[in-house]
């Protein structure tokens, strides 16, 4: 169907959502020219919809990812509540222009929450520097491949330019599984977003990125977000010798973040520095309900931390991620089984361990 047609058929009606849908099976074949007036169609055609469809509610764009749309295109739209736009976007009409495929939702009405979301082959430079995140509540960047120092900068700039009363942010680079790149410290990075205190939801998956991130930064974050209920943090770390130690930071995150429900960092460790005994003291109106880490050195015995872990936390569900190796698993099956006063579990439990070694029989 021709673009006349198309906004022909949109004038007659009350359109409210809208998809389109650009097939690609000749673009191999086709020249720089002919890839430019391809573009020049789709933002033609984009341009007569705006313009026809006032109303517009939700708009769905499926275009092949050679030919990059000019980010001004689509940001026409001025009452959409929903934008999902899978294309390769460029910040200016240049071709030169860096380009990332886009995946965003946002709404442009100030009387409801806005939502700003898109997945990103490069970097969003370009990108970031015409969009308006001034209403943008919920904002969320998925690169996959292409990473490296620029796209940490990339970020730094878009997090600089969210609005203060931002409520989600979800960052997830999903490069090279190996480590390959020294971030620096997570907190330089992402530091415009230590002021935008509403934060609810903080989500940082940065697979091939090595980062400085201590125990002190752990406590920068819950000061800056005190409504915080949902922290996932996955990197691998430049140094691995300074753990957060759950007898001291799960009592000061609660502290800090009466809120929390779920938490995820990098690596956490029990210590027997201070105390040969795990202890956690009981927090009953604690809202926390998973706990997990990509690292754990327990120096403690499993059964002591699982002990300890369900005494304090009450609505505790998940200890450990869903696939985590042997020792999560043990754990999470032991704050379950003392939950549910499974007690032949827990003799299970004990056994196995003893049977290695790493219980003493009583005498």
């Amino acid at each position: 169907m021709s673009s006349m047609n198309i906004t022909t058929l949109l004038s007659c009606s009350r359109t409210t959502v809208l998809t389109l849908r650009f097939k690609d099976q000749s673009l191999i074949t086709l020249t720089r020219g002919g890839r430019d007036f391809f573009a020049a169609s789709v933002v033609e055609l984009l341009q007569d919809v705006s313009a026809i469809v006032p109303n517009l509610r939700e708009l769905t764009v499926h275009a092949p990812s050679a030919i990059p749309i000019p980010v001004m295109a689509v940001l026409r739209f001025g009452s959409l509540h929903r934008a999902n736009l899978h294309m390769s976007i460029t910040g200016t009409l240049s071709e030169r222009s860096t380009s990332f495929r886009s995946c965003s939702r946002w709404t442009c009405l100030p009387s409801k929450p806005s939502r700003c979301t898109g997945t990103s082959d490069t970097n969003l430079g370009a990108v970031a520097s015409v969009l308006d995140l001034g209403r943008v509540r919920e904002l969320s960047v998925t690169a996959y491949h292409h990473l490296g120092q620029g796209f940490l900068y990339n970020m730094h700039l878009l997090v600089s330019r969210a609005p203060s009363f931002l409520t989600h942010i979800e960052i997830v680079a999903l490069g090279d599984m190996a480590p390959s790149v020294d971030g620096g410290r997570l907190v330089d990075v992402f530091r415009p977003l230590l002021a935008r205190r509403s934060l609810q939801k903080v989500t940082m998956i940065l697979t091939g990125y090595r980062l400085d991130f201590s125990p002190p930064d752990l406590s920068l974050l819950g000061r800056a977000w005190p409504d915080l209920r949902h922290l996932n943090l996955s990197f691998s770390l430049l140094d691995y010798n300074m753990l957060p130690n759950m007898g001291h930071f799960l009592p000061n995150m609660y502290e800090l973040c009466p809120r929390l429900e779920f938490l995820h960092l990098p690596a956490l460790a029990t210590s027997t520095g201070h105390s040969a005994a795990f202890h956690l003291p009981i927090l009953p109106d604690c809202a926390i309900e998973h706990i997990s880490a990509d690292v754990a050195w327990f120096e403690h015995k499993i059964l002591d931390v699982a002990w300890s872990l369900r005494r304090a936390f009450p609505r505790l569900q998940q200890v450990g991620p869903v696939d985590g190796n042997d020792g999560w698993r043990d754990t999470n099956d032991l704050v379950r089984a003392l939950q549910d006063k499974d007690y032949a579990t827990i003799f299970e439990h004990v056994a196995k361990y003893l049977r290695a070694g790493m219980y003493r029989p009583l005498p």
